[in-house]
């Protein structure tokens, strides 16, 4: 079994999260300079302390409230639409 802690995924021209909520021992996880629109499929990342998601499209459309275990981001360059983002304390 092979355990993940760090994944870069960043500059990848990405649109989606996915394909990585069997990650449950991800910490850290970067994002950064893709298409992503949505935070999606990463409520099973339990362990997640770190998520970069700089120079993306982010759509608020629901609660992030799932992320709240979340304790540093960075959303640099990132245009978000909505009403909520994080609620991170």
């Amino acid at each position: 079994m092979i355990i993940c802690r760090i994944l870069d995924l960043s500059f990848n021209r990405l649109r989606k999260i996915q394909n990585i909520d069997h990650l449950v021992k991800l910490r850290k996880l970067y994002l950064c300079d893709n298409k992503i629109s949505r935070i999606e499929n990463i409520s099973t990342l339990t362990e997640l302390v770190s998520l970069e998601l700089g120079a993306n499209r982010i759509r608020v459309s629901q609660s992030s409230s799932h992320l709240s275990h979340v304790h540093s981001h960075d959303m640099r360059y990132t245009m978000c639409i909505g009403k909520e983002f994080f609620n991170i304390q």
